[in-house]
């Protein structure tokens, strides 16, 4: 599936791909439609949602890196349902380009020119992302991410990485569902 990924039976954007494919050359930026960009956040999030609610047990797979556990998404390779594990503004390593879905809950995005400004907390572009909100980050990137409520994202990743992070117990991997879900209810108004 190279123009769309399957969740379930549920596409992701094919804007997604798009975003993936692009170098930092300004002139590789892709032409999303505007139509496309406003419209996949009700079909996404019901889809995780039905996910969400028809998950029998948790499989073990999820892990907990950069401030956020990752929980795979089904039938799909570097695609990940990231939930927020507290507020703490955290280092954002990107190691693939990645696209960043927001489906519930805020975030603030910092972007560092250098290594100097990151210590110095002097970003170069700062941007808040809320439901509906995407953003595309290249390899080498310095840049932090925060959570500032229930969030709920889909991180879409070009060349699957090893896991480095640190694995989370089923236990974990139950609770982080459990809140998903309830912050995917509170922000649809009734997603299952």
């Amino acid at each position: 599936m190279s123009t769309n990924e399957l969740l379930g039976a549920t596409l992701l954007p094919g804007f997604v791909d798009q975003l993936l494919a692009q170098t930092r050359e300004p002139r590789e930026v892709p032409d999303v439609e505007l139509n496309a960009a406003d419209e996949w956040l009700p079909a996404l999030a019901d889809a995780v949602g039905s996910w969400l609610s028809e998950i029998p047990f948790v499989a073990g797979d999820g892990f907990y890196q950069s401030g956020y556990a990752h929980l795979p998404l089904p039938g799909t390779a570097g695609r990940f349902l990231r939930v927020p594990l507290g507020t703490t503004r955290e280092t954002w390593p990107i190691a693939s380009t990645s696209a960043l879905l927001t489906l519930a809950g805020s975030a603030e995005f910092e972007m560092y020119a250098t290594s100097d400004d990151a210590r110095a907390s002097r970003p170069q572009y700062m941007r808040l992302l809320g439901p509906g909100d995407v953003l595309a980050v290249h390899v080498g990137t310095l840049c932090t991410l925060r959570s500032l409520g229930d969030g709920v994202q889909v991180l879409a990743l070009r060349a699957v990485e090893p896991n480095t992070g640190q694995r989370l117990s089923r236990h974990e991997q139950a609770d982080i569902l459990d809140r998903a879900r309830q912050s995917l209810k509170r922000s649809s108004g009734g997603v299952r």
